[in-house]
């Protein structure tokens, strides 16, 4: 009967290292998507007896492995999902080899790694110094984060104070596209899902009507708002006018959040000015394991002043410190050390090199617009505003072409509606997506 003590762990190391030089190396052949995947029967079974450590990544290997989708391979392209860089993948595999509880600070270092790394991203960002925040396991729990923040104003404007009392204020939320995980925070806030006030968008845009918005701000006047501002929404990689959302709080009082779940990077793109004004918000939503290419899951929550967060996610006993811990500023109580990918990855390619992964991509994005619109059978549904490349067509059945592209393995790109229509979506965030590959896939899939 195999434990732990018994587990040969410089043989393990040897194997995954044999495997992870050899996955790398085959990246370009893996099966981009796997939708018929079914795993063996057997391997879902609880075992009387273990088979040890070895025999079990051997199994994974065997049985498991090879029904996994290649989404950080150059094939895939789908929803908006980054790739893994060799640094945040070392990053990675040494995070459990200390397995450090990261939501204390007072018996290590982890507290101030997690800190010092917000900074850094700060710096990357071109963001001020005093917003504050936490990691958190990707955009919706950090999304959960910022409108917690939001919610605790919103019961200081009407005298309550919600994180104690648990009263329930009136609050509206307003934006133009709002992405799912706002109405999924919203509800586990109790703010309830039906308080999301769909705002008109511009014509053709996801982007939301400045004008609609102001009217729309004058109706809500009775209770706490919220405004969710979009920096690159998933369907068409738009974003909203964020310094004319900016300047409408020197009219009305609102908590500002911005969703830049992805887009926020665009504030790596030289003389991009999309991100104008967005460091007025008072809570920010980035998600690191999209274009900051760290493994999943990794998320950031910014809050303007974030001295607010222990009020909310604060930790009462006696055998806690009394001073706030990174535990005391989201979610999660233990976690694993999520700081020491993105550190590694900051550190290992600079501001310089992760601006040249992020102008990649959007050249990358050009480029297969250009190639699969060439022929004229598949068009744009929407300009290429970022990274994000919105296909329809009028003479095949775009989804079914996407269906037979994902079941081929050559490429996956995600299915979605836009504006009644059927459309394919390539988001281009992985560093290592070979656009004219997956044009051609794309293409050879066409009626």
């Amino acid at each position: 009967m195999p434990t732990p003590h018994e587990d040969p762990l410089l043989e393990l190391a040897d194997v995954l290292a044999s495997e992870l030089t050899s996955q790398w190396a085959e990246l370009a052949g893996r099966s981009a998507a796997r939708p018929d995947a079914q795993l063996p029967e057997a391997t879902m079974h609880l075992p009387d007896s273990g088979v040890g450590a070895r025999q079990a990544v051997t199994d994974f290997l065997d049985h498991i492995a090879p029904n996994l989708n290649g989404g950080v391979g150059p094939h895939y392209a789908g929803y908006v999902t980054g790739g893994v860089t060799p640094a945040a993948l070392a990053g990675d595999w040494l995070t459990p080899i200390f397995d450090t509880n990261a939501g204390f600070a007072t018996d290590g270092a982890a507290g101030q790694l997690e800190s010092g790394t917000i900074s850094m991203l700060l710096e990357l960002l071109s963001l001020p110094a005093e917003f504050g925040g936490t990691l958190t396991a990707g955009a919706t729990s950090a999304t959960t984060v910022g409108l917690a923040a939001a919610r605790q104003w919103a019961g200081h404007r009407f005298g309550v104070d919600v994180a104690q009392s648990g009263a329930a204020v009136p609050i509206s939320v307003l934006s133009g596209t709002a992405h799912a995980s706002v109405a999924k925070s919203m509800a586990i806030l109790g703010i309830g899902r039906q308080q999301l006030v769909p705002v008109p968008c511009l014509p053709n845009r996801e982007a939301v009507d400045i004008a609609a918005l102001r009217t729309t701000l004058s109706k809500h006047q009775d209770s706490a708002v919220i405004v969710v501002a979009n920096a690159g929404t998933v369907i068409t990689g738009d974003t909203d006018d964020l310094a004319e959302i900016a300047a409408l709080r020197d009219e009305f009082n609102f908590w500002l959040h911005v969703d830049a779940a992805f887009g926020g990077f665009a504030a790596l793109l030289p003389d991009d000015t999309r991100l104008s004004r967005w460091q007025r918000a008072d809570s920010i939503t980035v998600d690191l394991h999209k274009w900051l290419n760290v493994p999943y899951d990794s998320g950031l929550a910014l809050i303007r002043n974030a001295a607010v967060l222990p009020e909310i996610f604060g930790n009462v006993g006696s055998y806690l410190a009394n001073e706030p811990q990174p535990m005391d500023l989201g979610l999660d109580n233990s976690r694993r050390l999520r700081a020491l990918p993105i550190w590694l990855s900051l550190q290992a390619y600079g501001r310089a090199g992760i601006s040249g992964m992020i102008q990649e991509s959007v050249a990358a994005a050009s480029t297969f617009a250009q190639q699969v619109t060439a022929d004229g059978r598949l068009q744009l549904a929407a300009p290429v505003r970022l990274n994000v490349v919105t296909l329809s067509s009028t003479s095949t059945d775009i989804h079914a072409a996407g269906e037979r592209l994902a079941k081929s393995g050559a490429g996956f790109l995600s299915p979605a509606t836009w504006q009644s229509r059927p459309v394919l979506r390539g988001a281009f965030v992985n560093w290592r997506t070979d656009p004219a590959a997956l044009a051609t896939a794309l293409l050879s899939q066409l009626n």
